[in-house]
């Protein structure tokens, strides 16, 4: 028998883990790695990575280890909770966008599909089974629809003057260009966190 260097309770020696707090004791290695955190408003013992006591409903993120440090990883912040879903819905549109590119010309009777509809759609699939490789390339492709959604922008400026209704609608198509573009970019980067140990 020994005594759990974190509740100080007796446990079997050949014991992994503490039964009574769940602090890893691994004697062979010579470190303990401490499992749990006490809610600073309940006093529940919580998991070191609870970001939210469930007994109370108190935010203990600051508390919180990420899953990366428990795993040995380097970590440099966690996506928030809408990062995932919001991945998701984008990743599902490209998906949507190029099969409904590829099935309008034929809905219309124009013969061939749009090459750029079958891209699409395979690079959202790509997003959806978050392939990294694939991650990347849409990011840089959304860097040049972002670069040229401003270019859109700036020239709706000149086209106001020569014709105000053409100005607005390059205005409109720029400006939404930008915001779909910046916002995959910002997603990717906010759920760039899973990927970069593993590459």
């Amino acid at each position: 028998m020994t005594k759990c260097p974190n509740c100080d309770k007796t446990i079997p020696h050949h014991v992994d883990q503490c039964m009574f707090c769940g602090c890893v004791v691994r004697a062979t290695q010579g470190y303990v790695e401490k499992r749990t955190n006490v809610c600073p408003n309940c006093e529940m013992i919580l998991k070191d990575t609870t970001e939210i006591c469930p007994s109370c409903g108190t935010n203990v993120m600051y508390m919180a280890r990420s899953t990366k440090e428990v795993m040995g990883f380097s970590y440099s912040g966690k996506a928030p909770p809408f990062a995932w879903p919001l991945y998701y819905v984008i990743s599902g549109y490209w998906v949507l966008a190029g099969i409904a590119s590829i099935a309008l010309p034929m809905l219309v009777g124009i013969e061939g599909g749009s090459c750029f509809g079958i891209v699409q759609a395979l690079l959202g699939i790509g997003l959806l089974l978050r392939v990294n490789r694939i991650r990347r390339w849409v990011n840089w492709i959304c860097f040049l629809g972002l670069a040229f959604g401003l270019l859109s922008i700036g020239f709706s400026l000149l086209a106001l003057i020569v014709d105000g209704k053409l100005g607005f609608e390059v205005f409109a198509f720029g400006l939404m260009t930008v915001a779909t573009n910046g916002l995959m970019i910002w997603v990717i980067g906010l759920t760039q966190d899973a990927f970069d140990d593993f590459d």
